[in-house]
């Protein structure tokens, strides 16, 4: 038995001329998100497929800890668009820093926390990975020490 969706879409082949044989087969919204997610990868500095395994992790750790198939299908499209959108700032990055991938790439291996990671690996390795003959200009924090 044809759905609505089905019943519509084979009225629309028929006034085409085609039939249920000639239509394209469906993609998946999963391997449509997995293609972008694979740009994103990219986008990050980060080897294409990363997303993608990342979130084949994720479900597994939700079905680890018991979650409903609904929550599992959220934590796979939610690993998967990590990273997109993080490249909405790469035009600032790149004026700042020259590089924005090895940047992204820095800052997704630091942990902003701990001030011996940004000042011992986080700004040695953006300088260090900026193109040969580019300036890399670090923004200079203005801190306040309270005292008046």
């Amino acid at each position: 038995m044809l759905s609505h969706a089905d019943a519509g879409c084979s009225a629309r082949l028929a006034c085409m001329g085609l039939d249920d044989a000639d239509r394209e087969p469906d993609i998946r919204l999963a391997e449509l998100m997995v293609g972008l997610s694979a740009v994103a990868d990219l986008g990050m500095g980060q080897p294409v497929g990363s997303a993608a395994r990342t979130g084949l992790i994720a479900v597994g750790l939700a079905r680890i800890v018991g979650s409903d198939e609904s929550t599992v299908s959220d934590v796979f499209f939610a690993a998967l668009l990590q990273h997109v959108g993080c490249t909405a700032y790469s035009h600032e990055a790149t004026a700042l820093f020259a590089d924005e991938v090895s940047i992204k790439r820095a800052s997704l291996a630091t942990d902003f926390e701990r001030s011996r990671e940004v000042l011992l690996g986080y700004l040695p390795t953006i300088v260090r990975d900026a193109p040969a003959g580019e300036s890399c200009v670090l923004p200079v924090a203005h801190c306040s020490t309270g005292a008046a």
